[in-house]
């Protein structure tokens, strides 16, 4: 029977087993399915994904989201950085008292706004990273950056994601599979914390321009020390190390003091840093470029060493980390010093 055109039919049996096709993929990958409402924009059509294994929808804006969380939906990502107002803002908050909402993020700027109205409030943010597209996303080796400059202001860090939208010309898909996974690659090493472990010496008395020859005379004991690093800071800049180094937890050190005489022969020491039990770096204090005695009458030449002044030695090697990591500063001897990685991900740093 002749129907008026443009007119839309769809073939439910193929459509029940491409969805089914495309759940059972994803299932034997071991991967969370999340398709996109616009390839569609039915509700009918997202219960069938949902029932069939999806994790959630994405949609494109705040309007798709409301109608697909009226609909049943209690799990949706709006897949672009969104500038909110306030009038927006309500609304998201309100979705986030039916549903988990997510919300796309690419600048620090934006992030801070968001943050300023959204804070606290239960909905959570990715980081867009441009993979080449060039339309949104930040860079990749910024996304770390903009992850911080969110979980400042009370936003929770999903992760991040990117839109390959040039991957629909002719020829490209290759080519642009390589890019995505390298930009995805670059935005989790633009979060790069790293921790190693050191020997610390801890000063007992007040002291300046102290020889190499009397440098042991004025301290009071050993201890193990952790010392973490944002690599993605240091990386901009040199001048950023102290930055780099002085998120809250970033240092750890103790439990104990071990005094000189404890010490049979301080260069015979080693120290390893260990990562969830397994050794990953391990070297002797002798093989130190700077050495402990070097380093008091070093830095006893520029400051005034006061009782209770750490000095961190150097290390045999740093590990990368992330949240839920155990990390451990061994030395021989002492009383291990320990570091659970669980505030990375609160820090933006995961």
């Amino acid at each position: 029977m002749p129907v008026a055109t443009p007119h839309l039919r769809v073939d439910l049996g193929r459509l029940r087993r491409n969805v089914r096709r495309v759940a059972d993929q994803a299932a034997a990958a071991q991967i969370s399915l999340r398709p996109h409402a616009k390839t569609h924009k039915s509700l009918e059509i997202a219960r069938l994904q949902l029932a069939m294994g999806a994790r959630g929808l994405t949609v494109a804006t705040v309007g798709e989201a409301e109608a697909f969380v009226r609909g049943g939906c209690t799990d949706v990502f709006i897949a672009y950085p969104l500038w909110v107002d306030d009038a927006r803002a309500e609304r998201l908050r309100d979705l986030a008292e039916q549903a988990r909402v997510a919300i796309g993020v690419d600048s620090v700027y934006s992030a801070a706004n968001l943050g300023r109205r959204l804070g606290g409030t239960g909905v959570d943010v990715l980081v867009e990273v441009d993979s080449g597209h060039h339309r949104t996303g930040v860079r990749p080796k910024e996304a770390g950056e903009v992850a911080r400059a969110a979980a400042r202001v009370g936003l929770p860090v999903r992760g991040v994601f990117t839109f390959p939208g040039h991957g629909y010309s002719p020829g490209a898909a290759q080519e642009v599979v390589a890019a995505e996974a390298a930009a995805l690659r670059r935005a989790r090493e633009s979060n790069r914390v790293t921790a190693e472990a050191e020997l610390g010496i801890i000063i007992g008395t007040e002291c300046k321009n102290v020889s190499r020859e009397d440098a042991f005379d004025v301290v009071a004991g050993f201890t193990t020390v952790i010392d973490m690093t944002a690599e993605d800071i240091l990386e901009k800049n040199p001048r950023y190390l102290t930055r780099a180094k002085s998120f809250d937890t970033f240092f750890s050190f103790g439990p104990e003091l071990v005094t000189p005489d404890e010490v049979e022969a301080v260069l015979e020491l080693t120290v390893a840093t260990v990562k969830n039990g397994e050794v990953h770096r391990k070297n002797s204090v002798s093989n130190m470029t700077f050495r402990p005695r070097d380093l008091i009458a070093f830095h006893s030449e520029v400051m005034t060493l006061l009782p209770g002044d750490i000095i961190s030695t150097g290390t045999p090697g740093a590990v990368v980390i992330r949240d839920g990591d155990v990390v451990e500063c061994r030395i021989d001897g002492f009383t291990f010093a320990s570091s659970h990685s669980s505030s990375l991900d609160a820090m933006g740093l995961d």
